[in-house]
């Protein structure tokens, strides 16, 4: 076998508000790369999610960048990324990898989006989602069923690839919504988020 021939790196990419990052998603990435023997997961904080325009993060970019950090510290299979710092407000999957596939690290990389089971729903409507697709195949964190069914999804021709995607894993009932209503009302959150992010949240007065 020549040198030349190159084992590719499957890299499972996950992008969100991250606000803040919570154990659920720790969760998730661990159980999606196991599931599809991923080699990498690459976290990309994004500055503000087209689908969450109405209530864009309450906290700023970098401090929660900062938080993503110090969440999967010691992971050595997952990284972060700042690709998304200066593309502007809204932050789009297709043009955020895009831009990752110039990078020589990842022309040559299998990329997988690692995606949880309520982004089914609204999947058709992403950006140039069947380019999308192409430029990373999406995995779907799901329970034992897909909860909403797929017999009447509005785009069928997307279903063979979402269904191809669908993962079963073990997930954790955890959404960012609830930890920063906990945070407000001072409830208990230590079985929600890792230390070093609460610890972090706490320091800067974030979600108060």
């Amino acid at each position: 076998m020549g040198n030349n021939q190159q084992v590719k790196k499957r890299i499972g990419f996950f992008g969100g508000s991250f606000d803040p990052i919570h154990l659920g998603h720790i969760n998730l990435a661990i159980q999606i790369l196991e599931n599809h023997s991923l080699d990498h997961v690459l976290f990309c904080p994004a500055q503000c999610s087209p689908h969450k325009e109405s209530s864009p993060p309450e906290v700023e970019f970098s401090k929660r960048k900062e938080m993503v950090e110090l969440a999967i510290e010691g992971y050595s299979y997952f990284s972060l990324t700042s690709i998304q710092e200066n593309m502007g407000e809204l932050s789009f999957h297709i043009d955020t990898l895009m831009l990752l596939k110039e990078k020589e690290e990842y022309k040559q990389a299998d990329l997988f989006l690692v995606l949880a089971e309520d982004s089914i729903e609204k999947f058709y409507l992403w950006k140039d989602v069947y380019d999308l697709c192409q430029l990373a195949k999406p995995l779907f964190g799901t329970r034992k069923e897909y909860s909403i069914g797929l017999h009447s999804y509005p785009d069928e021709n997307l279903l063979p690839i979402i269904k191809k995607g669908l993962t079963k894993t073990k997930v954790m009932e955890i959404s960012s919504t609830d930890v920063r209503y906990r945070l407000k009302k001072t409830l208990y959150c230590q079985h929600l988020l890792p230390t070093k992010v609460l610890d972090y949240i706490h320091k800067h007065d974030l979600y108060s």
